[in-house]
């Protein structure tokens, strides 16, 4: 039974892990996917360290970032990030 309960544990661990969504899975182009090599291209461009996940960055880098995303014609989520809640109000946006 507790060999039965740690493998339960480890395959859900593992099936958790590999559906995490990467940001490059939100940015789009025109409201049109783009290829992973012009994406990753245009987000190290920008300033991203990655196109996975960029936790470790300030809100206010992010923006920037993100901005010059903007700037190329990309959106994330449809929106551009000034226009969100959550970042209206940092400097970045002003």
């Amino acid at each position: 039974m507790r060999n039965y309960l740690i493998m339960s544990f480890v395959s859900f661990l593992i099936a958790g892990c590999g559906t995490y969504p990467w940001e490059h899975d939100y940015w789009k182009l025109n409201n049109q996917s783009v290829p992973y090599p012009k994406l990753k291209s245009d987000m190290l461009s920008c300033g991203f360290a990655n196109t996975a996940n960029n936790t470790s960055i300030s809100d206010n880098t992010y923006i920037k970032n993100a901005k010059c995303m903007e700037k190329k014609g990309y959106l994330f989520n449809g929106k551009r990030t000034c226009d969100k809640s959550v970042y209206k109000d940092l400097p970045a946006c002003k």
